[in-house]
């Protein structure tokens, strides 16, 4: 007999037995030698290798799982900590508190250094909520089996001695008091409802995982008995949403904070990364043997997009785009990735690759109509004063040219300042707000120099919430906004005759059957470089990508008023057919 009367939920040390063919007989306690077996099962033990057993399920339906051990060299400092999912088919993590990930994937386990951590464990897309402190000696095997039910979870825990000297233990310090909550960046939103957290760490007393000396086979094994990582996705990179409790993650439609929306990822997600934003390239055009290394140089996490896959039970996933600085990112071999040099060392993915749903169990999110858009209306080559307080005495936070875009908040009006040289004519201010890919700018502009629209229709004045008090402007982060046009004016179509949340096929030439390079979402403004010769398609620039629109579907300007499609190049060899006629624009 190799162990009796083992309850559930204990762990045994590791014991010799011969290599060779091997028969699993487990029965339940007390019974004779002769009775049924609730189980049997038959495996091979190669010789030379340590290996854990997991016996898991009801007593009439048990099953038996061999997972090879790690038992290569490692020193005395640092532990290796291996996790087994027994309580179903999916992915489990251990998340310590500074940082570091441990996936069930990832056979051989993780290596760190010695020390106390808080740790968190789940399972990626089950509400699982278990938390615990461990202390990880060093030289040490650390197996942790996740075990017994979604509704009850338990952690077992078996240590087996590799390399253990006198100070190879550790001790466990007290908890530190949870940081304090911040503003949320605009990439991350606040669950509308409570939403269940994976992994969550309920309020429980810590429990201390002992370290037992065990002994076991010194023989390391064969490099090609080792197990090695199971890679999550392509690249093996994965990414865990790092938010608070209740806090969504946008996945968006292209690598820009004013892109659509596609799904909101709730914190602890388990996301896999396909790569970072690369330059633009054509459907058609062939994938480079080899990419340059993007220049890490000034390089800031925070400006760093990755392109990610969120797989889901039935199969399908949504892709898009997010911000690599509210994920824990972790390499094939689950090894924490911090730094921007080494993100952006991934493989890359073309900034014009879109995002897109394929799966019956994700809700579209749908646009936010109500956002009423300011859009600087000045002429070429004159900037708009963006101001702290609805003041044009107050200090200037930033230069707005010609097409920018803001959102309105409130609005303000102040006293005449007695035809003031430099005074607008207009006595009201709006406070808005101006968001880029590294920050948000918020402040105060005056209504005479903009155009008012919501859901791409003109919007009155009056109805703009008139604020209660008056809020200063200010700067969270480094907001960047776009330089002044030329002094040539630009040609520019806004498109706004689509119905809300619909996009526009950007296509390869001035035609309906034509292949599509990518859907452009409404309300964007692309810069006008030619037409064909009726004027029904124009050719525009699009994430660095040239192709055709239908002009049926965009107002066409050029220094914030309408201008006529006729006036525009005729850049395709088609007859020059163009009715002399202005769109209509706001």
């Amino acid at each position: 007999l190799a162990a009796v009367n083992v309850p559930f939920g204990v762990g045994l040390p590791h014991i010799w037995l011969p290599a060779g063919e091997a028969k699993i007989v487990v029965r339940a306690a007390g019974s004779s030698a002769e009775s049924e077996p609730a189980l049997t099962a038959e495996t091979t033990l190669p010789s030379g290798i340590a290996a854990t057993v997991v016996i898991s399920g009801a007593l009439n339906g048990l099953t038996a799982t061999v997972y090879p051990d790690n038992i290569s060299a490692l020193a005395a400092d640092q532990a290796r900590v291996r996790l087994i999912n027994a309580l179903n088919s999916e992915i489990a993590f251990i998340s310590l508190d500074n940082g570091t990930v441990i996936q069930s994937s990832q056979a051989s386990g993780i290596e760190l250094r010695k020390g106390a951590f808080s740790a968190e464990i789940g399972i990626f897309g089950a509400e699982l909520g278990l938390g615990t402190t461990l202390a990880l000696s060093g030289g040490v095997l650390h197996n942790f089996i996740l075990a017994g039910t979604s509704s009850a979870p338990e952690l077992i825990y078996v240590a087996a001695s590799l390399s253990e000297q006198l100070g190879s233990a550790v001790a466990v310090d007290a908890a530190a008091p949870p940081a304090a909550a911040t503003a949320l960046p605009p990439d991350l939103v606040m669950a509308p409802t409570a939403t269940p957290i994976v992994g969550a760490i309920p309020t429980v007393a810590s429990v201390l995982i002992p370290t037992v000396p065990v002994g076991i086979p010194t023989v390391a094994p064969p490099v090609a008995q080792q197990p090695t990582p199971t890679p999550f996705g392509a690249t093996g990179i994965t990414g865990i949403v790092d938010t608070d409790p209740g806090v969504n993650l946008k996945i968006r439609e292209y690598p820009r904070t004013d892109a659509k929306t596609l799904a909101l990822a709730p914190s602890r997600t388990l996301l896999r990364i396909e790569g970072v934003r690369g330059p633009a390239r054509l459907p058609n055009e062939p994938v480079p043997a080899a990419t340059a290394t993007l220049d890490p140089q000034g390089a800031r996490l925070e400006d760093i997009w990755v392109f990610v896959a969120w797989e889901l039970p039935d199969g399908g996933k949504i892709t898009g785009w997010t911000k690599a600085e509210f994920l824990i990112v972790t390499d094939a071999r689950g090894r924490r990735v911090l730094s921007p040099a080494e993100m952006l060392a991934f493989p890359q993915v073309p900034e014009n690759e879109f995002g897109e749903i394929s799966s019956s169990l994700a809700t579209p999110v749908p646009p936010d109509t109500k956002l009423i858009i300011a859009t600087v209306n000045v002429d070429p080559g004159v900037n708009l004063q963006m101001r702290r307080t609805p003041d044009i005495a107050a200090e200037s936070l930033a230069l707005l040219p010609l097409g920018t875009q803001l959102v309105v908040l409130e609005k303000t009006e102040v006293e005449s300042r007695g035809g003031l040289v430099g005074e607008p004519s207009s006595l009201t201010w709006l406070y808005v707000r101006f968001t880029s890919d590294s920050g948000t700018l918020t402040g105060w502009v005056n209504s005479q120099f903009v155009v008012l629209t919501r859901d791409g229709r003109p919007f009155s004045l009056d109805d703009v919430p008139t604020a209660t008090e008056i809020r200063v402007g200010g700067l969270q982060g480094s907001p960047s906004v776009a330089p002044p046009p030329p002094a040539t004016q630009t040609i520019t179509a806004t498109i706004d005759k689509v119905d809300p949340g619909a996009n526009l096929h950007l296509r390869r030439n001035p035609d309906a059957s034509s292949e599509s390079l990518a859907l452009i979402p409404s309300g964007t403004q692309l810069p006008v470089l030619g037409r064909n010769g009726p004027g029904t398609w124009l050719q525009v620039e699009y994430n660095g990508v040239r192709g055709w629109i239908n002009a049926s579907f965009v107002s066409v300007t050029r220094g914030g008023k309408a201008f006529k499609i006729a006036e525009i190049a005729n850049v395709t060899d088609e007859p020059d057919a163009a009715e002399a006629t202005a769109t209509p624009a706001f």
